[in-house]
């Protein structure tokens, strides 16, 4: 497996080795979910929502992350700590779908006076 390929650059030692295949395997996951938080933060900034931005960001990776963190392991031991990003991301990507959807109607609805204008890209008016 390309997981195997990549650990084998790093170990050769077969107790670590499993070890960072399980994790691999695990943390693999958020990589699907990482997409959609990235993009929806990255909407926000583009309208200028930097704030619903930032809190997207912060709260991926600081609260969810550390947040998952501090009580997986303890539950769950070492598979704890690898499941640790995959649920912040996944946290992270509901939080950032409600916000897309609260806002959706304020940055995705035409202006009626204009349909299909964007008065901050265009000088009408002024």
């Amino acid at each position: 497996s390309q997981a195997a390929h990549i650990i084998g650059w790093f170990t050769t030692d077969p107790e670590v080795f499993s070890l960072a295949l399980q994790g691999f395997r695990i943390f693999a996951f958020a990589f699907l979910v990482n997409g959609i938080t990235i993009i929806t933060s990255g909407f926000f900034t583009a309208v200028g929502n930097g704030k619903i931005s930032a809190f997207i960001a912060g709260m991926n990776s600081i609260v969810f992350t550390l947040g998952f963190a501090a009580v997986l392991p303890g539950l769950m031991g070492i598979s704890g700590v690898w499941v640790c990003v995959p649920l912040a991301e996944v946290s992270a990507m509901v939080m950032s779908v409600a916000f897309f959807i609260k806002f959706k109607g304020v940055y995705l609805t035409p202006d009626k006076k204009q349909p299909g204008l964007n008065p901050v890209l265009t000088n009408q008016g002024s």
